[in-house]
């Protein structure tokens, strides 16, 4: 066949099948080995966002033996055709249409065609495209190596679902040897940290094809994997059986691309971009990017030395710039408000300079204050540093003398004090109480019940007890002898967002780090009653409640870099939420069902390069993993932000807005 464009070359790092798992049924002695060295593929091919093959299966009709070829076609633009283009035993090439069986998501469509070949073909070779309007067709010919499929194979995948917990994968097995194993071995981290193989095989029955039999390998987590696969939001796995007692296994790895199921929508590119040099972008919910530029000035742009905010609306399209000054470094987006905060340098390195920009470019208003950072509790955005707390909005702040604040969504505050914590109300400065002195840790989110953190010093700052006083003075609860760290004084944030309130809605969250052992502890805010007490690992700074109901904190780092957990108040269990971030990556933020979105960038150790970035959804509860190579390779750090039902990344020269 000719050649057809390339989609892009496929590297492969490649491990041993481990263990399998015995089982039996009746037949001949035999064994075909052809796929063994490319059993597992641990590193994923980047995803192709316009057509690809899926997977492909001999299947039974009325006209006998078939391939049924499934093939993932990008549908936003809602191709008019999709189909095969296939050779049977060497003939002439001819197409084939598919037929569109599901949507995967909103811009993603899948398809299927069937290719009935005469009674005994031995090879079908074939290639996917997909085609618009106009006649713009596009391929997936297996990076120019073209598809081939046996009419009969020593195993074949034939199909998967889940069952509760577990993962039941079909396969249609030659009938080579009485004694057969089959199993799985599989990752749902994207092979960083797990390769497991604790499955169990049975012979289900007849495939109604002469000597093929199906056969079901029931796939369970082992105790070490820590994940329940059935909630787990991507899981890939490659099949194998070996036959008459031969230790060498028969494979069927997806022509080196693995099997893959998900339960998680993944992130589907929206529009992409090449943009020369971003210090920093951001996203506003409804989709609309912002990036900061350090590039030469856009088509309009005053000329001179400035930096710009490049706009880009929903759709992708470019909707203008807006100059600012050469030292702007830092971009906030305050969706209360709908404005876009920009820092840029002060002269006095105790401040630093804010400009507030509207959609439109307009500025809402310039102010220089004492450094600090942007915190946001509920729906509100408040500025705090310097010994001052201001909520954001479009209008200039004003700020209220509070120091190491501690905000409520309501707009109440705690501050510290030498002789007393004070309450106030952020918006109009008002005092509202004065209680005992001790460093304000914690609110409630109407500002009724504030946790003030006091006792004997301890090594490192840590505090010895949290009383929680109502507004009147009186106290609510009181629980002594813990070791539960300040936040207060760090100057930055920490893992989603900053510690200036360690409440979700009724509920706080602490580390209590005694001799003993560290483990979150999280109470009832009116009671103090205990909630949930799990035990964790490593150096850890303390609890930080986040948007999505979770409350997460960083590890140190470890082999692959930096990492960060998060535990459900809600869950009755022990699950803890285990991120790896990588040594460069970034964490963007925190998208709809409790999903943290953030790029991965892992370091494989001396003499290994590092793999490109991923961007990674990872759900709620536990290792759950979702992720899509949609950057290309670079040196630099990545840049991620989340919000709403989107992110933005930028990697190496390459702007993209995804939708999770």
């Amino acid at each position: 066949m000719d050649s057809r464009s390339s989609l892009g070359s496929l590297t492969a790092a490649l491990v041993a099948a481990a263990s399998l798992v015995a089982c039996a049924d009746g037949g001949a002695p035999g064994v075909d080995t052809a796929d063994t060295a490319d059993a597992v593929r641990t590193e994923r091919a980047a995803e192709l966002t316009w057509v690809r093959r899926v997977h492909d299966r001999v299947v039974d009709g009325a006209a006998g033996p078939g391939l049924e070829v499934t093939i993932m076609a990008d549908g936003a633009g809602r191709p008019r055709r999709v189909g095969v283009h296939a050779s049977i035993d060497g003939g002439p090439w001819a197409d084939v249409a598919a037929v569109r069986i599901a949507d995967r998501n909103a811009a993603t469509d899948v398809w299927a065609a069937t290719i009935t070949p005469p009674a005994g073909f031995a090879t079908i070779e074939y290639v996917v495209w997909a085609e618009a309007d106009g006649g713009d067709r596009r391929w997936d010919n297996h990076d120019g190596a073209n598809y081939r499929t046996a009419s009969r194979r020593t195993v074949a995948w034939a199909g998967h679902h889940l069952d509760g917990d577990a993962l039941v994968v079909d396969l249609d097995v030659d009938n080579l040897a009485y004694d057969k194993r089959c199993d799985v071995v599989f990752t749902t981290d994207d092979w960083m940290r797990s390769q497991y193989a604790a499955s169990t095989g049975r012979y289900v029955g007849a495939t109604g094809r002469a000597g093929i039999e199906r056969w079901q390998v029931r796939v369970e987590p082992s105790s070490s994997a820590g994940v329940a696969l059935g909630r787990a939001a991507a899981i890939e796995y490659a099949v194998a059986c070996s036959f008459g007692g031969t230790s060498t296994p028969s494979w069927d790895n997806n022509l080196g691309g693995n099997f893959r199921f998900e339960r998680a929508r993944p992130p589907v590119p929206a529009w992409s971009t090449p943009f020369a040099a971003a210090l920093d972008v951001e996203v506003a919910p409804d989709g609309t990017v912002f990036a900061l530029s350090t590039s030469d000035p856009p088509a309009g742009a005053a000329p001179g030395s400035r930096r710009w905010i490049t706009v880009y609306g929903p759709d992708g399209a470019w909707r203008g710039v807006v100059t600012l000054p050469a030292d702007a470094e830092r971009l906030t987006f305050v969706a209360a408000a709908d404005v876009l905060i920009a820092e840029v340098w002060a002269p006095d390195a105790a401040q630093v300079r804010r400009l507030a920009v509207r959609r439109d470019g307009s500025v809402a208003w310039d102010r220089t204050g004492p450094r600090g950072w942007i915190t946001v509790a509920g729906d509100a955005a408040f500025l705090i540093g310097g010994g001052e707390i201001a909520r954001l909005g479009d209008a200039a702040p004003v700020a209220v003398a509070c120091a190491e604040p501690t905000v409520a969504p309501s707009g109440i505050a705690a501050c510290a004090g030498a002789d007393a914590t004070r309450v106030v109300d952020v918006d109009g400065g008002a005092e509202v109480a004065t209680l005992p002195a001790g460093e304000p840790y914690a609110i409630s989110d109407d500002g009724q019940i504030v946790v003030v953190g006091a006792g004997a010093a301890m090594a490192g700052g840590y505090t010895t007890s949290l009383t929680a006083y109502r507004l009147d003075g009186t106290v609510a609860w009181r629980q002594d002898g813990l070791m539960a760290p300040p936040d207060h004084g760090w100057g930055g944030p920490r893992v989603l967002g900053d510690c200036t309130n360690h409440v979700i809605a009724d509920v706080l969250g602490f580390v209590d780090q005694p001799a003993t052992g560290a483990s979150v502890v999280l109470l009832d805010v009116a009671t103090g009653a205990a909630r949930r007490r799990v035990a964790i690992e490593g150096g850890v700074v303390q609890a930080c409640p986040a948007e999505d109901g979770r409350f997460h904190w960083n590890q140190s780092y470890m082999r692959y870099g930096r990492w960060s957990d998060a535990l459900d108040p809600a869950d009755d269990g022990a699950a803890i939420e285990h991120l790896d971030v990588g040594f460069n990556g970034t964490i963007g933020g925190l998208v709809p069902g409790g999903r943290t979105a953030y790029v991965q960038t892992t370091y494989l150790g001396a003499g290994g390069e590092p793999p490109q970035p991923r961007l990674v959804i990872a759900e709620p509860g536990g290792e759950r993993w979702s992720d899509y190579q949609v950057v290309p390779a670079g040196a630099g750090a990545p840049l991620i932000d989340a919000a709403g039902a989107h992110a933005v990344v930028y990697v190496d020269g390459a702007l993209t807005r995804l939708d999770l």
